[in-house]
């Protein structure tokens, strides 16, 4: 299987010339992927909290998924198992192949924003086969995936999204369970193990990302919790003041990523500190900032 997917590989590679994968392949990949990245902060800030909670959990689950199975099963990246194969993604030069999170994050997020906004796909089938195909099409000329990667990738994300439809309907029930004891334990979890991989660095690695999952997946739903319970401030508004919130947002937190690396060390501990303190800006301080700038609705009663 692998010789013929690397046949299939090298054959697209060599349809296209370098300066056009550079150009538009390597830009579409990572474009899709931002879109899926960026649609959790536009629907949490700007849309409704609860779908946008359901995209950040969909987000969650799909990096540590994908991050758990890539390290099972440790297969080599095209480009790495054949020689003939070239790396057009310069930002990937390890790390392993199977399954594809450039796949599952877009298919997970093409699946929940269905589920929530049905109205918007008439053409559904045709959107979600197009685009999710030029990401393949990316993702294989690029170097970095087989076609089973891809596909895999795709599955897990349709998967993920079902999990976070269901997840959310135990919200609606109202399951008795304190929110602020589960994001404290989630953020307890992924500090304990990120200080342990960090000590461990030589055996444990590979499963730093999963840390950083679960410790900013904390952190966020502490941060929503808090600001749900103390002042519970609306998403609605005029479509330019939602267009201001959204951008003072994205300005903040690349001031403060920039800010942040720039004063501490490079090393697991503080990413994963970043990570924490990323999220809960978005969650919390954020929201209550925006608020006293009138860039939010008042208070829901």
């Amino acid at each position: 299987m692998f010789a013929a997917e690397i046949q299939i590989i090298h054959f697209l590679q060599s349809l296209f010339p370098q300066k056009f994968v550079l150009n538009f392949f390597l830009p579409l990949s990572n474009i899709l992927l931002l879109i899926s990245l960026l649609s959790f902060l536009y629907f949490y800030v700007c849309v409704d909290r609860e779908i946008g909670c359901s995209f950040f959990v969909s987000l969650v689950l799909n990096f540590v998924i994908v991050d758990f199975l890539k390290i099972s099963f440790a297969e080599k990246r095209p480009f790495v198992a054949d020689s003939r194969i070239k790396n057009y993604d310069v930002l990937l030069n390890n790390g392993y192949s199977f399954p594809s999170a450039h796949c599952a994050i877009f298919s997970s997020f093409l699946s929940s924003l269905y589920s929530n906004f049905r109205f918007l796909f008439s053409f559904r089938n045709i959107f979600f086969v197009i685009s999710l195909l030029l990401l393949v099409l990316c993702r294989m000329v690029l170097g970095s995936h087989y076609l089973h990667d891809c596909f895999s990738g795709i599955l897990i994300g349709y998967f993920v999204s079902f999990i976070c439809v269901f997840l959310y309907k135990v919200y609606e029930m109202r399951v008795p369970f304190n929110l602020y004891v589960a994001s404290s334990l989630i953020l307890f979890i992924g500090i304990s193990a990120n200080i342990v991989c960090y000590g461990n660095l030589h055996l444990l690695k590979d499963y730093l990302n999963i840390t950083y999952a679960f410790s900013s997946a904390g952190s966020f739903m502490l941060g929503n919790t808090l600001e749900k319970n103390h002042f519970n401030i609306s998403r609605e508004g005029r479509v330019l003041k939602k267009l201001l919130r959204f951008i003072f947002l994205i300005v903040l937190l690349l001031s403060f990523s920039r800010l942040y690396f720039n004063i501490m060390p490079n090393n697991a501990v503080f990413t994963n500190l970043f990570f924490i303190l990323f999220f809960f800006f978005i969650s919390f301080v954020y929201t209550v900032l925006a608020h006293k700038f009138n860039l939010f609705e008042k208070k829901v009663r």
